[in-house]
């Protein structure tokens, strides 16, 4: 059998995460076409949410959401119905996440490296830094993208800078997000 080079990636990424008993990995599908390997068995929670300002969108979100190796791991997803509503939906999933942890600076890191999504402007790739309630350092990355009418946001939260181990399980965490047919 032979692997694409993005499969070859992918499976020595999840060999070497795999290599402690800290991650868990397994494929996890909260919503429409969205797929992600999380670490951890997630909880599942859906719930109405307003997106954007002034809240014109409100959509069931679907979040699938873990811990595992000192890192908050989520996918959430929710389909917007109408494709102009696509680019401030993600929009407003990436402010959402930055005004939750009170984050004043989102740096866009990159194109988002998910397998199948509908290309869009507002997709991306962000590093956020901000504090929770207490004031201790928080760092989250962040994935938006689309497929179709369908919007998600994955993310990983950790106390400070993320380890060198750490590191390496968000790397296949962003090798794992893909979109089925």
């Amino acid at each position: 059998m032979r692997l694409r080079p993005r499969s070859a990636v992918l499976v020595t990424l999840l060999a070497l995460a795999a290599c402690t008993p800290t991650y868990n990995w397994r494929e996890v599908r909260p919503g429409g076409p969205m797929v992600a390997l999380l670490p951890c068995k997630p909880e599942l929670r859906s719930r109405p949410v307003p997106l954007g300002r002034p809240a014109a969108l409100t959509v069931t979100l679907t979040v699938a959401a873990c811990e595992a190796g000192g890192l908050h791991w989520g996918l959430s997803v929710a389909e917007v119905r109408q494709p102009q509503q696509v680019g401030p939906a993600l929009a407003a999933l990436e402010s959402a996440l930055a005004s939750n942890l009170g984050a004043a600076i989102v740096r866009p890191v990159g194109p988002v490296p998910v397998a199948g999504q509908t290309p869009h402007g507002e997709s991306r790739q962000a590093l956020m830094e901000g504090r929770d309630p207490s004031g201790a350092p928080l760092v989250a990355r962040s994935w938006v993208w689309a497929r179709g009418s369908w919007v998600a946001q994955a993310s990983v939260l950790s106390r400070g800078q993320p380890t060198s181990a750490q590191q390496e399980a968000i790397a296949a965490f962003a090798a794992g997000l893909r979109t089925a047919p």
